[in-house]
């Protein structure tokens, strides 16, 4: 059983490495995007939606340490 806890360990080190490197992908790419010639990264939705994201990738991260401990 501690050989599976560790491997369920890795693999959520792993999704939340992924989740991060998208959230980034997500913030350049709302910065780049342009919509009524202003990045779309101004309009209120795509900030909740960019939020909501981190929040939701810092809590995986969260659990994930606080699972190893």
């Amino acid at each position: 059983m501690k050989t599976l806890e560790g491997g369920r360990i890795g693999i959520a080190s792993q999704a939340v490495g992924i989740a991060q490197a998208c959230l980034d992908a997500s913030i350049r790419y709302a910065k780049e995007r342009k919509a009524f010639d202003r990045p779309i990264a101004e309009f209120q939705a795509i900030q909740f939606k960019i939020a909501d994201m981190a929040t939701n990738v810092e809590a995986a991260r969260m659990l994930t340490l606080r699972r190893r401990n």
